[in-house]
């Protein structure tokens, strides 16, 4: 008995240990890695240790597998360092498994494809000198640039977008969010969107606070101290319970 408990404990360690890892799947073009010491050629089937850093030439990308289930693409022109990855089991009723992965992007950008399971409790973070984007399943892209700063752009699922100021703000598929360098805010969401809109956003003679505050107000902002993951479900619950009808009156020809 005792000899399978120790069978079964090095079988789940060694199991635990083939999902934590950041796997190079591809590579193409002229991108290098450093862990320490001098920059070295990246290739296929590498696994990058915390504190990795690759960049990425002209011309040139690399996508990353991570923990055996999600996928990050380094776009050209990038620089990313490996923060944090880890993946364990856990006592909840919910999870099972806790895989949390945290990536600085210095520059450059990233498009990234995080898988989610109702085991396995996910948690991917982008952070760049001006804010982080925290995802649990999605589809994102995350450019950061010192004159443009940083933007999230969802392609799929949701997102937390914080800025340093600690202002976090939840985003489904379609919305950007975006921190100007220099700014302790961000962008205002509706600010994408309000100039292509077909009808009014609001009315043209409210005061200029009212129209900041709508332009900052128009999607949900989170202040909450909870974690990212928690955040994200719980704000996605409240979205799916509310309904809203529109009746569009288009004109007479």
């Amino acid at each position: 008995m005792k000899k399978i408990l120790i069978m079964t404990t090095i079988f789940l360690f060694f199991t635990t240990l083939a999902y934590s890892e950041v796997r190079v799947l591809k590579v193409k073009g002229k991108v290098s890695y450093k862990t320490s010491g001098y920059w070295k050629t990246l290739r296929n089937g590498m696994v990058l240790k915390r504190g990795t850093k690759v960049s990425t030439s002209f011309r040139s990308w690399a996508i990353l597998k991570i923990n055996n289930r999600s996928y990050v693409r380094v776009k050209p022109l990038s620089l990313i360092k490996v923060y944090t990855n880890s993946y364990r089991t856990i006592k909840s009723k919910r999870y099972r498994y806790r895989a949390s992965t945290h990536i600085g992007l210095r520059r450059g950008g990233i498009r990234a494809k995080i898988s989610r399971n109702k085991r396995i409790k996910t948690i991917f973070k982008v952070s760049t000198p001006i804010a982080t984007s925290s995802v649990r399943g999605t589809y994102e892209e995350v450019t950061y640039g010192p004159e443009k700063g940083m933007v999230i752009k969802v392609l799929e699922g949701s997102i937390l977008g914080k800025s340093l100021n600690g202002l976090s703000r939840i985003l489904k598929k379609g919305l950007v969010f975006r921190v100007r360098s220099g700014d302790s805010a961000p962008v205002p969401i509706i600010a994408y969107i309000k100039n292509k809109s077909i009808i009014v956003i609001h009315d043209p003679n409210i005061s200029s606070d009212e129209s900041n505050s709508h332009n900052y107000h128009g999607e949900d902002v989170v202040n909450s101290t909870d974690g990212a993951a928690n955040t994200i479900d719980s704000e996605i619950k409240k979205s799916e319970k509310s309904k809203l009808n529109v009746i569009v009156n288009w004109p007479q020809k």
